[in-house]
Order: C-alpha cells, then sequence, then structure tokens
C-alpha cells in the first residue's frame, strides 16, 4: 500500500455517524469497523467524591467500509475484544464472556457461551507481587511526563522499597506499597487503583452505615454534635438525619433497638447498614422527655455530603470578613465533575459586589 501525504488533510472524510462520545475502534474482517459508543449525559459533581462509579454502559457498532452503513451488534455491553483473525469478537457483559460473529448480531447459533468456572489458575500470590513491582516501576520510567523523572534516581528508589515487597500480605498492602513508592516522584497524577476482588457473594459485600453527623461522646453517652445540613444540588450529598427533627445536642441511644455501646459508639452497630433501612433510637438533649424514634436509610459514602459541607463553611468564612462582598468558588478538578461544580455557583458567587 502506498500512502500519498501530500494534501492527505484535506482528503480526510468523516464517517456518517451522530456525534457521541467513541472508543475502542478496531478493524474487523470484511472490511469493517467496530467501536462503542457511549450515551452523552450531564454531570452533576458526584465523581469527585467517588470516581469509581460506574456511568451508562456503551453500545458495540459494526461499520462497513463498502456500505458506508453502520449497524448495531450489542445494544449494551461492558468491554469487548478482537479475535486475532478479526471474525469474532469476545463480549463481557455483567460477568458473562460470550464470543459472537464481529460483522452481525449473534444468535443462539452463532453464540458461543465462554464457561470461565472451567478455568484453573494456580497463583503463587509473591511471586506476582514481585513481578507486578517490577513492572509498575518500568511503567513509571516509561511513560513518566518528563524524561530525566525530574532528575529523581527511579532505579535507586525502586531498590530502596522492593525488600518490603516481600513482607507484603495482602493486595490493599501491596497497593499501600506502591502508593509509598510512586509519593518519592512528589508529581501528581501518579494513581494507584488495587486490583477489584470478589470477596464472596454479593450479599456478603455490605458496606458501613454513615449519619452524615458528627458525634461526641459525653459521660458514656453519644451526642448529636452536628448534622450535616447536605445540598439539593448535589444528589450524592444527602443528610439522613436533616429533616428528621433530630436535632444538635440529642443522645443516640440505641440502632434497630440495639444499646449504643458507651465507649466502642454507634458505629459497630452499623456495620452492613449502608443503603438499608434501620431505626434510630434519640433521647432529647435535655435528658427529659420521651425518647423519639427515626427511621433512616444510610450513607454509604459520606464524602460528598462533607465536601459540599466544607466549601458551605468556607463560603460563609469569606462572606463574613468581606461583609458580604465577596463570592468563592471551589473547583476540585478539571473533570465533568469540576466543572458541574464550578457552575453549580458561579452565577451567584460572581454576582457579589467585588
Amino acid at each position: 500500500m502506498t500512502v500519498e501525504a501530500e494534501g492527505l488533510a484535506s482528503r480526510v472524510t468523516p464517517f456518517p455517524v451522530t456525534a457521541s462520545k467513541y472508543s475502542a475502534l478496531h478493524p474487523v474482517a470484511g472490511g469493517g469497523l467496530v467501536w462503542l459508543r457511549w450515551p452523552i449525559s450531564g454531570a452533576l459533581g458526584e465523581t469527585f467524591a467517588n470516581p469509581n462509579d460506574p456511568s451508562e454502559r456503551p453500545t458495540l457498532e459494526h461499520f462497513s467500509l463498502a456500505k458506508a452503513k453502520k449497524s448495531e451488534l450489542v445494544d449494551h455491553l461492558d468491554w469487548f475484544r478482537v479475535s486475532g483473525d478479526g471474525t469474532r469478537l469476545v463480549l463481557l457483559d455483567e460477568g458473562d464472556l460470550r464470543a459472537v460473529p464481529a460483522t452481525e448480531a449473534g444468535d443462539s447459533d452463532s453464540t458461543t457461551w465462554i464457561d470461565l468456572r472451567r478455568i484453573l489458575h494456580q497463583a503463587d500470590p509473591a511471586a506476582e507481587w514481585r513481578q507486578a513491582y517490577a513492572e509498575a516501576g518500568r511503567l513509571i520510567r516509561d511513560y513518566f511526563w518528563e524524561p530525566h523523572m525530574c532528575g529523581i534516581d527511579w532505579d535507586g528508589v525502586l531498590a530502596q522499597y522492593r525488600p518490603l515487597v516481600e513482607r507484603v500480605a495482602s493486595p490493599d498492602e501491596f497497593a499501600d506499597l506502591l502508593r509509598e513508592v510512586l509519593g518519592e516522584l512528589g508529581t501528581s497524577h501518579a494513581y494507584v487503583s488495587p486490583a477489584r476482588r470478589n470477596e464472596g457473594p454479593a450479599h456478603y459485600q455490605r458496606w458501613q452505615g454513615l449519619l452524615g453527623a458528627n458525634f461526641v461522646r459525653r459521660d458514656g453517652r453519644w451526642v448529636v454534635r452536628r448534622i450535616l445540613p447536605g445540598d439539593s444540588s448535589d444528589s450524592r450529598a444527602r443528610s439522613p438525619l436533616a429533616g428528621t427533627g433530630i436535632r444538635e445536642g440529642a443522645v443516640l441511644t440505641h440502632v434497630d433497638g440495639r444499646p449504643v455501646d458507651p465507649v466502642a459508639g454507634p458505629y459497630p452497630l452499623l456495620a452492613g447498614a449502608g443503603g438499608t433501612t434501620v431505626e434510630l433510637t434519640f433521647a432529647p438533649a435535655e435528658g427529659e422527655g420521651p425518647a423519639r424514634r427515626v427511621a433512616v436509610v444510610p450513607l454509604v459514602d459520606d464524602r460528598p455530603l462533607r465536601y459540599q459541607d466544607w466549601v458551605a463553611k468556607r463560603r460563609e468564612v469569606v462572606r463574613e470578613l468581606s461583609g458580604g462582598r465577596c463570592g468563592y468558588l471551589h473547583i476540585p478538578d478539571m473533570g465533568g465533575s469540576g466543572w458541574a461544580q464550578f457552575n453549580r455557583d458561579l452565577r451567584m458567587e460572581v454576582s457579589r459586589p467585588r
């Protein structure tokens, strides 16, 4: 094949597809292409505190170069790979694997289901961690943003921490070790994401319940010191106790009828209660009067709630120090969530005199 480079830019022809988000472009047999089309949606800023939230799933599409025609192969899936000869696709869909034709939607006759339970793998975790440590070191070296590693003796850093690899006893410990190693770079955008492992059936994977409130222990009683107000513009910044009639100073005495331990507090009783309904019993702040019982749904993650509260408190400080003349904006990141947070308060804050 000969490619005439001169004037190439003027001969580019766009694919006749609608504007959207596309990824994973691959050639397949028969002169065609496959790709993933992702739905376009807005952002409310939830991903700042929970970056692992899954977005909507993509659609797998096929494009015939000869016919200039697009067709949909799979409505929704998680990911796919193309076979070596380009004739088949292996699809991952909610944990299930299947192989289908690369040019048309598969049916019961052309689909081959892959049973992963028949695959046996004997692992040596210690050997895997040694290999992973070496691979992580090479990846950082090869893809670091500055060719000379900002003057850092990277081989020396790896050698310094390498003895600790032999003491690693779990995937979480290995991830912590890599974070310490990357910390020696003193740079941003260098992350470690622990491998996701299924620790038993789904009904055993239950989240800690969080009440979106600060408690303080006084004379063996757990007193509500502050209830975070929440922010209705952020769907994740929900406050479980807001609107229940519980006030600061109330004493939490029981969780689902079980007494709160004077030392351990309510948190052991909220283990596995995230996203479920629990009954809380409170004694009044003054210590007199009937107890009050409320049903709430504890949060599985209160970081969005506490983040919005953090922003609101700093805005109050700016208002006070400036006599109401200055506005305050906080941008947590430069992604969609940061843009959403920027626009959440922009109009109100720029309306200030200064």
